[in-house]
């Protein structure tokens, strides 16, 4: 029977010789009439590429590469202002919600109060299923985490990643700003990180429950050995904000007044560098970036080598226990930091050695 005639019917098993083609390439040819049928070809107009995927059973699905995209999503933007009431948010999310809208922007030009904010993501958790707030550089987003195939694991790490780094770079505002309540700032945090808590206990829930067969087989090809990458991940991102918690709780036992102006500079030189670093690191296991991940083990290394020079052993014994305790932890999120970019470059060492294996056979 020609491919022509053949009828595209749901299960039916279509046997093909496989050809080895070049010694080491192996090709296997489709039936014409699925390829006619989603437009596959070398004419203008048509698609020239297949995507493959790796199932968890060991098949391979393949199918057109414009059927492998994203699923379009839709978003919508809110210009709020800080007199916008919370009622009149709350009506614009729900209304968004019911209509279907994956991506709920809103948008301010000065920042909102935190406690609105807390307000607002206390709403979506208990009122929108399957979403959830990120907070950005213009306000926030409601996004839609079952939208994408991918479970959205990607993005819950970029929530995870945003609200951790934000809760470091508070944490030591008070070395600049003298007028901070410190006690408040570190009962903020604690807040923080019981949401922070709740996220990344069902960002690793969902990595011990699921093999991620769809996610995973289609971007990595390494199901079950990057499990254990993004679990380990999580939880550095959840410690790193635990230690901002200490540190803030610290800072509140501390009288400034007494202490070095030149040192509390190198104190806050060293918090925004380590925040920066970990925000860094993470963004890049998130986005797969090895040379980013490189970058930063180079910014720690070289740190790491003038250490000594900044922190001279005779100012430090000088200080008192909390503010001490601050700079180990300061130092600890950089530790942090360095475990996640080499986490990057290991998935990357171990993708690269997956494709080889592959060409071999």
């Amino acid at each position: 029977m020609e491919d022509s005639d053949l009828t595209l019917i749901p299960q039916k098993t279509i046997r093909r010789k496989v050809q080895v083609v070049g010694g080491n390439t192996i090709t296997v040819s489709l039936p014409r009439s699925w390829a006619d049928r989603n437009r596959l070809g070398r004419s203008a107009g048509q698609e020239q590429e297949v995507a493959m995927r790796y199932m968890a059973d060991g098949s391979l699905l393949l199918s057109p590469a414009h059927n492998t995209g994203k699923t379009l999503e839709r978003r919508r933007v809110h210009e709020i202002s800080l007199g916008t009431s919370l009622s009149s948010i709350k009506r614009m999310i729900i209304a968004d919600f019911m209509g279907g809208i994956d991506i709920i922007q809103m948008k301010t030009r000065n920042p909102l109060e935190t406690s609105v904010v807390h307000t607002i993501r206390d709403f979506v958790d208990k009122r929108l299923i399957g979403f959830d707030l990120i907070e950005t550089s213009y306000g926030f987003d409601i996004i839609n985490m079952t939208q994408s195939p991918k479970f959205a694991v990607d993005r819950m790490m970029e929530i995870i990643r945003v609200q951790s780094t934000q809760m470091m770079e508070k944490c030591y505002t008070w070395l600049k700003d003298s007028s901070v309540d410190r006690k408040a700032l570190a009962d903020e945090l604690h807040l923080l990180e019981a949401s922070l808590d709740k996220r990344s206990n069902q960002m690793i829930r969902t990595l011990q429950l699921s093999i991620l067969d769809y996610w995973m087989a289609e971007n990595v090809n390494l199901p079950m050995a990057e499990i254990l990458y993004w679990s380990t991940t999580t939880k550095a991102a959840e410690n790193g904000a635990d230690l901002a918690v200490a540190i803030a709780k610290a800072s509140s036992t501390i009288d400034l007044s007494g202490i070095d102006k030149e040192l509390l500079n190198q104190i806050y030189e060293l918090g925004e560098m380590t925040t920066g670093l970990f925000s860094k690191a993470l963004a890049a296991f998130i986005n797969h970036e090895y040379e980013v991940a490189h970058e930063v083990l180079e910014t720690i290394s070289k740190h790491s080598a003038t250490a000594q020079r900044k922190w001279p052993v005779s100012k430090i014994t000088d200080l008192d226990g909390p503010m001490i305790l601050i700079i180990r932890h300061l130092e600890k999120i950089g530790v942090y930091a360095r475990k996640i970019a080499e986490a990057v470059i290991d998935c990357e060492s171990a993708r690269v050695a997956y494709a080889a294996s592959l060409n071999e056979f």
